[in-house]
């Protein structure tokens, strides 16, 4: 049923003309999704580029007519509930707090007050205000363990409970946790109105400097790092004055662990083998699997006879074999 509230859009972001594998020619080809192709511009920069494809991509937003407005990066993951725990753990407590306000307008102006973005993805702890970082050896050897997402089938060899999926959303400033750029922009949720008011405007300022700052740059003045990309989390919280609000565990898990923005321009990232982004959410599950993997349908009585266990399926029951051991 949400998928009709959903419109999908994939943008192709690569400037070069090339050929496509087959693989990419069929995801392309899916009738459930819009494609969206970006052309290139003689004056670029990594900047610029990112700019013009969150700008692309927040007029489709628009566009579409729906309330909000979801954007996630190629290399991210959304486990099999996605669609289900977004409605109840992120949009509709949202919604319920401008249910209030008599007009879709002034509800729309409160939630553009009460928030700028929902960042659906973090590798940071907000209660321990650790950072979830896999590739420090002391994280690894401490904390790993305890904070990765478990199966099922381990919970139940642990005798813990089963698991059930729970996100909580805190409200914070750039100030008090900023982001990484390899952190940052991973799944980004707004309500369309505030694409609408803020961001749009907001992006079109920017393309305008980074144009005029490629135009002196070309004219002979020294390079600016900022064209290592933007953190468009980051910068428009910056430029709104709003919080942001983080989702934890993380909803969207990032996947990717290269980034060819760095690669290209620093030359001090040989060290990294290739792999200069490490961030990752080790809490996120795809699909918490069955609770009763591994355990069989009859079990063995103490006389040795096998005995059917009727409350197998039953979750909410002990397993009926209990008594028959």
């Amino acid at each position: 049923m949400l998928l009709s509230y959903t419109t999908l859009n994939l943008f192709d972001t690569e400037r070069d003309k090339r050929k496509y594998d087959d693989i990419r020619k069929g995801v392309m080809d899916l009738p459930f999704l819009n494609l969206h192709r970006i052309p290139g511009g003689s004056k670029t920069s990594l900047r610029l580029e990112k700019i013009q494809d969150y700008l692309a991509s927040a007029k489709v937003c628009v566009e579409s007519n729906l309330q909000w407005c979801l954007m996630m990066e190629e290399y991210s993951v959304v486990p099999r509930n996605f669609l289900n725990s977004l409605q109840r753990f992120v949009t509709a407590p949202m919604e319920s707090l401008a249910v209030a306000h008599s007009t879709t307008q002034q509800a729309d102006i409160f939630l553009a007050k009460k928030f700028s973005i929902i960042s659906l993805f973090s590798s940071f702890d907000w209660k321990s205000r650790t950072p979830l970082a896999v590739h420090n050896p002391e994280y690894s050897k401490q904390l790993y363990n305890s904070d990765r997402g478990k199966l099922n089938s381990e919970l139940k060899s642990m005798d813990s409970e089963r698991y059930h999926a729970e996100y909580h959303m805190h409200p914070h400033s750039s100030v008090d946790y900023v982001k990484s750029k390899g952190e940052s922009d991973v799944a980004l949720l707004f309500t369309s109105f505030n694409v609408k008011d803020k961001l749009i405007p907001f992006l079109k300022n920017l393309e305008k400097e980074e144009l005029s700052r490629i135009s002196s740059w070309q004219s002979g003045w020294k390079y600016d790092s900022r064209d290592l990309g933007l953190n468009l989390e980051l910068e428009f919280v910056e430029y709104t004055g709003v919080k942001q609000y983080q989702l934890e565990p993380s909803l969207v898990n990032r996947i990717g662990f290269y980034d060819e923005d760095l690669s290209s321009y620093k030359s001090d990232c040989k060290h990294h083998l290739g792999i200069s982004n490490w961030y990752t959410d080790p809490r996120f599950l795809f699909e918490e699997g069955d609770y009763r993997e591994g355990v069989d349908l009859y079990c063995q009585t103490k006389d040795g006879a096998w005995y059917y266990d009727y409350n197998y399926y039953n979750y909410d029951k002990e397993s009926s074999c209990e008594s028959k051991k």
